[in-house]
């Protein structure tokens, strides 16, 4: 790449008030002018922009768009703004639209200082959160246009923004770098390079070039990550032969990268791999299944909290270096590698230098790594909410659970209700999940304690509860991790023989989850429990615990709306060891079990469908092995239930539209005698331009076969009718909508067709929104995804969904459950009571619980449909749920106060 420049320079300070980069927008943005420093004042929701038409621009000398940003607030803003959503365009001489530009999202987070926003340059168009397509490097020596955003669409009166000192900053010079180092990047010719480094795409060596791919190698792939930096994102992988490098005679030290950083389920495995260095082995690894199980359940037990390291924790333990030397005696030095599957020898780095300068070589290793440190800690910022006042007091607060908690988080007066002896009273439903939670803030004067004890006694016979504690994890605030925080995230369920951290001013949730199965039937039971803690210093709390529990009767109250999760199988990497889809299979039915426990009602996906193999001659064979197994699963748990085939589950090996269509009739004929449920085969995944019309294809292939077992649906999204995806309405039987509107729900159901939703799952998605949707015809609701945990199962940032789970797997087999799981449970308990009350309104005489019962109902069945449309907060939730339970109490238990 060309060489960095020496130092920054200012593209716009705003000092001029009579000219600035930004074109003049009196509704967008303003020049501010604070003692010697100006600013612009930018407003919410608008764009500020560069002049396309003004020449374009080089920037191929710098590393990084930095500029400064500051808030100002007036009297009457109660407390620091939240983080702020932020976004920045990049378009150079290529770009046509969204996905050929660069799309860079942050978020301005709240401080006394002013913060800095750092837009990487060597990066790709599109979304870095797109990962797995091959895209463009941004043309930096073509700068077209710049915009920025501030995208928050709520931001609080009296707040304003300020920005400066936009700038273009090149990447600090390595100062180690020596004439006789030989640093090589290899990799796709898409992808950038590392600065200083030369760019190697994997061309055949030439005498001109004097280095390259040796003749008669075989590469498998090359593959660009974009995790987790510009070096070790990108590799060409090797099956055999390699790289040949024209070199004087002499030995040199040879060092190599050849870590993969993983993409959606796979983790790089291999069983062994070799290197060979002038025709003798240098590297030979192998690696046991113990091995693998380790390095995958490397991070399962640990916790991220502030100021804890992303890099030194999850990077630098994994990303390093072989060191190898070897002696050259013919004028060029080859490397070769012996690797038996495809993602054994990923050679992302390669550096070369005469073993005489070992020490100078060291020290350029060291810097390199700091160097990347700090890109990855600029690339990946973590966000902190500042930490509360040092109270003197212990403090116990409920946090509705729909709302996170962070690691230094005190009572909100809105949203939290602060705890003395007594817990608010806890509001059951027979056979429907309920959970509840308290959260411990213990003064930073009580130091680094743990909390060792956590019992609920005094339940009676006919319940029970499972305690755990919440677990912070990183949790992406934007799609690609850019800006992540410490979220309240994974449920542990709680072990006095391994304390948890509470002490140094943290708070630490507790949730408690009942089993509300052996509740009678036709009843009102009210009970008290106890809640005790105790801590390591020896000092122990107890809370009363007041339950009302009631059954709902004979109600049919949610049994034919499809609820649950895409998948339902635990999703490992494909490896060399069979034992690994052993395991995954020991997990389904404990991870179907889950499922049902926190109120799912239907599944999706499976281990596998129907493989078909076709025939020269144009005969079909198929294998149900897989198909069998998840129409088992399904039919065993959720009866009466289609299974989707989304996650999993769909017809493989078909090349045609014909052979679709005599796959399903093959299937249809197994599945009767199998007797499997109704199988929904998903034809489409939001798709794009004339994929639109493929998929429509496949719909009709199927509706050829006339299956009395085989239905269709499309994941899709349209607001109007006169949408492209509408057209899918016409030939799949199922639409499964995530971004929907009124119009299009009236559109689907003029079809005579079924419709449901999936994805941005939330209590008040499942529950009151999802009531809402009923009285429009809504089949239900899918939450992507049960497991997608993409390569490190316990770290967020080389994905983007992974913090999205039902639950995680672990090395024990034990299956540790996110706190997303637990609100969408409540969500189906919501729907369960308001379907209660809607029967029991009905039957009921003339009352004033009749009437507060219908005038609830009226408030539900007037929620705004649509995706744009902003959910219920908290507090709606709460209220709306308490008052349900209670109005249902009195119009149907007249002894019950």
């Amino acid at each position: 790449p060309p060489q960095q420049a020496n130092t920054s320079i200012v593209l716009e300070n705003f000092s001029d008030p009579n000219h600035s980069l930004f074109l003049p927008s009196s509704g967008c943005w303003e020049r501010v002018a604070e003692g010697d420093t100006s600013y612009m004042s930018l407003n919410s929701t608008c764009f500020a922009e560069t002049n396309p038409a003004a020449p374009t621009k080089d920037w191929s000398h710098y590393a990084t768009l930095s500029f400064a940003y500051s808030f100002r607030a007036n009297t009457s803003l109660k407390g620091p703004p939240t983080p702020q959503s932020f976004y920045v365009e990049l378009d150079d001489c290529s770009t046509t639209d969204y996905w050929s530009r660069v799309n860079f999202y942050t978020y301005l987070l709240p401080g006394s200082v002013p913060g800095i926003v750092n837009v990487p340059l060597n990066t790709r168009v599109g979304e870095k959160s797109e990962i797995g397509v091959l895209r463009r490097s941004l043309n930096l020596q073509c700068i077209k246009r710049l915009a920025i955003s501030w995208q928050q669409p709520d931001v609080p009166a009296g707040l304003q923004l300020f920005l400066t000192n936009f700038s273009l900053v090149p990447r600090k010079l390595i100062q180690n770098d020596f004439p006789q180092l030989l640093k090589i990047d290899v990799q796709p010719r898409s992808s950038p390079v590392e600065p200083i480094f030369t760019g190697f795409y994997g061309d055949h060596y030439t005498d001109l070039r004097g280095y390259g791919t040796s003749t008669g190698s075989t590469i498998y792939t090359q593959e660009d990550r974009e995790h987790p930096t510009l070096l070790f994102e990108d590799w060409i992988s090797y099956e055999n032969g390699g790289i040949d490098i024209d070199l004087p005679n002499g030995t040199y030290g040879v060092w190599m990268c050849l870590v993969d950083a993983g993409y959606w389920e796979y983790y790089q495995n291999w069983a062994s791999r070799a290197v060979l260095l002038e025709g003798k082995v240098a590297l030979n690894e192998s690696t046991t299944l113990d091995q693998w199980w380790t390095q995958y359940y490397a991070h399962e037990a640990d916790e991220d909290l502030p100021g804890d390291s992303s890099w030194d924790r999850y990077i630098a333990p994994r990303y390093i270096l072989h060191k190898l030397s070897v002696t050259v005696s013919d004028g060029t030095l080859n490397i070769e590698f012996e690797c038996p599957t495809t993602f054994a020898c990923p050679l992302s780095t390669l550096i070369v230098f005469p073993n005489t300068m070992q020490a100078k070589a060291a020290a350029f290793h060291d810097e390199l790594m700091l160097a990347m440190r700090n890109e990855y800690n600029t690339n990946y910022k973590p966000y902190t909410a500042p930490p509360a006042p040092n109270v003197q007091n212990v403090t116990l607060f409920q946090r509705p659970l729909e709302l996170d908690v962070q690691p230094y988080d005190e009572p909100d007066t809105d949203t939290d209700t602060l705890l003395k002896d007594t817990m608010p009273t806890s509001r059951l439903v027979a056979g429907f999940p309920y959970c509840t939670s308290l959260s411990i803030r213990l003064p930073l004067s009580y130091g680094n304690v743990s909390l060792t004890k956590l019992d609920l006694t005094g339940l009676p016979s006919w319940l029970s509860a499972s305690l755990y504690t919440v677990r912070y994890k990183q949790s992406r605030m934007t799609a690609d991790g850019s800006v992540y925080t410490s979220t309240g995230l994974l449920l542990d369920i709680f072990n006095a023989s391994a304390p948890v951290l509470l002490g140094n001013g943290l708070t630490r949730r507790i949730v408690f989850c009942f089993d509300t199965d052996k509740i009678e039937k036709s009843s009102v039971l009210t009970t008290e429990a106890t809640l005790s803690l105790m801590i390591s210093s020896g000092k122990s709390f107890q809370l009363k615990v007041p339950i009302t529990a009631m059954s709902l009767g004979e109600a049919e109250v949610s049994s034919k709306l499809l609820l649950g999760y895409l998948g339902f199988q635990p999703l490992y990497s494909e490896t060399v060891w069979v034992e690994t889809a052993i395991k995954q299979q020991k997990e389904v039915e404990p991870s179907v079990q889950l499922l049902k426990q926190f109120g799912m009602t239907a599944l999706t996906g499976g281990v596998g469908g129907p493989s078909v193999t076709t025939y020269p001659n144009g005969t079909l064979t198929i294998n149900y092995t897989n198909a069998d197994f998840s129409a088992l699963i399904s039919s065993k748990y959720f009866p009466d239930k289609p299974l989707n085939t989304y996650a999993g589950g769909a017809i493989i090996g078909t090349a045609t539209p014909d052979e679709l269509t005599e796959a399903v009739k093959q299937c249809t004929t197994h599945a009767l005698k199998e007797k499997w449920p109704t199988i929904y085969e998903n034809i489409a995944d939001e798709p794009e331009g004339p994929d639109v019309q493929t998929d429509i294809g496949l719909a009709d292939a199927i509706a050829r076969a006339r299956s009395s077992v085989y239905k269709t649906s499309a994941f899709t999204s349209f607001t109007a009718a006169n949408d492209s995806h509408a057209q899918l309405v016409a030939h799949a039987d199922l639409l499964v909508l995530n971004l929907h509107s009124l119009e299009a729900i009236n559109f689907i159901n003029g079809n005579k067709k079924d419709w449901m939703l999936y994805n941005g799952g939330s209590r008040f998605k499942r529950g009151f929104y999802m009531f809402r949707l009923q009285s429009l015809g809504c089949k239900g609701h899918y939450e992507f995804a049960y497991s997608s945990v993409h390569a490190d199962p316990y770290y967020s940032l080389d994905s983007r969904e992974d913090d999205l789970c039902a639950a995680r797997t672990s090395s024990s087999g034990l299956l540790v459950p996110e706190i997303g799981l637990v609100r969408l449970a409540l969500g189906t308990t919501d729907f369960a009571l308001t379907s209660a009350l809607t029967l029991a309104a009905a039957k009921a005489p003339p009352s004033l619980a009749k009437t507060a019962a219908e005038s609830l109902l009226a408030t539900i069945l007037n929620i705004s449909v649509g995706s744009d449309h902003a959910p219920w907060n908290s507090s709606q939730i709460k209220n709306t749920y308490e008052l349900l339970f209670d109005v249902l109490v009195n119009l149907t238990r007249k002894s019950y106060n």
